[in-house]
Parts: structure tokens; C-alpha cells; sequence
């Protein structure tokens, strides 16, 4: 099946973003992103506000950023109308508020995706584990204030990710930019490494076709990666084990991680292929690509139940 490039997770001028709808929704079509989406503040863009901006390689997916007090936020994916708290929550408990951005943005139509949890580290993997019906959270935020870089081998929302999946949690892990800015200059002194810029994350969708219905029930069942530049030209998880090949941008080199239980490194290669043969005492397994560009991939976690009884690749 191909593979579709979406970030679900940007701003407009209709909530705190610098370009109107129908810029930023250019700029993503022209930096190649197959689907399109403003995810403004409590409020649902209507998609007619840039559609003139699309074509028919790149469509628009409806979404809101549900925006809970300390920094609590849920992403709702594919909503029909807004999400948004209405009550005043700052004696509110992080958890509570996280649980009514769920709610809310399911009774939305939408997929919750629980926001940039090292933003102010608002929440961690504790948080996640009193959400038990929560199946999505950002694993990489391009916002720098958002913390998703790594320093050292693994960035924050990875060990959140970790953490979680090894008690035998299941949940994915979302890329996006979260975008307030669409330039690299600025007249407030900033340099373009602290802005919140379009561009810098996403998640690629392994979809049977490029529509809304398509990308939403593959985005749901985590047939996705989580990409800040590194594109895979082939990935297959069987029985056995997982296999990928990295697609080459320039003249780059990889590093390849397959990471397991309590987030350690079960092996790792510096081609831009390679291939893991499950052990059966892992739990799951998921990989790391990174390059000497400084972008990076990330793939959902294979929990070695789950692929055996499954039998097939993907």
C-alpha cells in the first residue's frame, strides 16, 4: 500500500498562528504533505477556509487542539465539530483534564491524541496509564518547547513511550509539528531552532488510499510512523521479525535501533537497511532510525503476541 505524509497538528491565524488557513494549507501541499489540517484552539477550521489551496494529491482532515489548563491538550483527529473545555479547571487534577479533552473530542467524532506531555512537562507515563482506553499521544512535538528532542540517546516523550509499553500497554506514538510559524525570519530576536515552525514532524499513513475514511481507520490501528525527515523505502513485521530499508535523501548515514522492553537497545546497525529476528523474550519491539542530517523515524511497538498471531507482513 503507499504511504501518506499527514500532520494533524498546526495552527492559523483563527487561533494563535501567523498565516491565514489558506497560506498555511499552501505551504504544507508545497513541502509535499498528502493531507492537510488546522487544528486551531477549540475551534474546528472548516475546511472550505483552504480546500482552494489543495488538489487532488492532497486533501483536507478536519481537527482541533482541545486546550485544557497546566498544559493539558488533546488533539482531536478527524472531528465534526469543535472540542473544547467549558469550565474554569485549574483546581482540576492533570488526569481529569486529560480525560475530559478525550471525552470531548470522541463525542466530536474524533481520535484523541494526548499532547506534548514534556510541554512545561505538564504529564508522563503515569498519566497515560489512568487513561486505559487512550491509544494515541505525541511521541515527537517539533515545537522547541515542547522537549521531543533527544539528548543523549533517547528524548523525554520516548522514555514516557517506553515506560508505558512496557507494562504491556499498547499506544502509539504520533509525530507532529504543531506549527504557530511559517517563516524562518523573525523581528522578535529568534532564531528558527526556538520557533515553532511548519514542517519539522509528521506521521507517515500506510493507507489503501488517499481519503479521509482511508487515512482515519489506518491512523486508528497504528499503521503509521512518526518521521522529522527520515523517509523508510520498505518496512514488513512477520512472525519472525521486522525488516526495513531507509530511503537514502543525499549522501547521509544511518544509525538503525531496535528498542524493547524498559526502552533497550536489543541491537543496532549503521547500514541503511537491516532486519531483527525476534528472540520471544522481548515484549515488543520498535525501531529508531537516525541520520547524520539530524532527522530521525520512529515505528509503532510490535508486541511479539500480537505478530505471531498475526503471521504476516504489513
Amino acid at each position: 500500500m503507499p504511504w501518506y505524509r499527514a500532520n494533524f497538528h498546526c495552527h492559523s491565524t483563527n487561533s494563535d498562528g501567523d498565516v491565514s488557513p489558506l497560506e498555511a494549507a499552501a505551504y504544507y501541499r508545497s513541502i509535499g504533505m498528502h493531507a492537510v489540517t488546522l487544528s486551531d484552539h477549540d475551534r474546528l477550521t472548516a475546511a472550505d477556509e483552504y480546500e482552494a489551496a489543495l488538489g487532488s494529491d492532497c486533501i483536507a482532515v478536519p481537527c482541533c487542539e482541545y486546550t485544557g489548563s497546566r498544559s493539558a491538550h488533546v488533539l482531536g483527529v478527524d472531528v465534526n465539530e469543535p472540542a473544547g473545555p467549558s469550565a474554569n479547571q485549574l483546581d482540576w487534577e492533570i488526569v481529569d483534564i486529560l480525560r475530559d479533552g478525550v471525552d470531548r473530542v470522541r463525542a466530536a467524532g474524533g481520535v484523541p491524541v494526548l499532547c506534548h506531555p514534556c510541554w512545561n512537562w505538564a504529564w508522563d507515563h503515569e498519566a497515560i496509564l489512568a487513561l486505559p482506553d487512550v491509544t494515541h499521544f505525541e511521541v515527537f512535538n517539533a515545537s522547541p518547547d515542547c522537549n521531543s528532542y533527544p539528548a543523549g540517546e533517547r528524548s523525554a516523550p520516548e522514555e514516557i513511550w517506553d515506560r508505558v509499553l512496557s507494562t504491556g500497554r499498547l499506544i502509539y506514538g504520533v509525530g507532529s509539528d504543531d506549527a504557530h510559524r511559517y517563516i524562518t525570519q523573525t523581528d522578535d530576536g529568534s532564531v528558527p531552532g526556538h520557533l515553532a515552525l511548519a514542517g519539522l514532524g509528521w506521521s507517515v499513513i500506510d493507507a489503501p488510499e488517499l481519503t479521509r475514511v482511508a487515512l482515519r481507520a489506518a491512523f486508528e490501528a497504528g499503521r503509521f510512523y512518526v518521521s522529522t525527515g527520515v523517509e523508510l523505502a520498505a518496512y514488513a513485521v512477520t512472525a519472525e521479525g521486522i525488516s526495513l530499508e531507509v530511503k537514502p535523501w543525499s549522501h547521509e548515514r544511518f544509525t538503525i535501533e531496535f528498542v524493547g522492553f524498559e526502552g533497550r537497545t536489543l541491537a543496532r546497525d549503521s547500514q541503511p537497511w537491516a532486519a531483527y529476528r525476534f528472540r520471544g523474550d522481548e515484549q515488543y519491539v520498535r525501531v529508531r532510525v537516525a541520520d547524520t542530517s539530524g532527522c530521525y523515524a520512529l515505528t509503532q511497538p510490535v508486541f511479539l503476541d500480537a505478530a505471531r498471531a498475526a503471521g504476516r507482513g504489513q
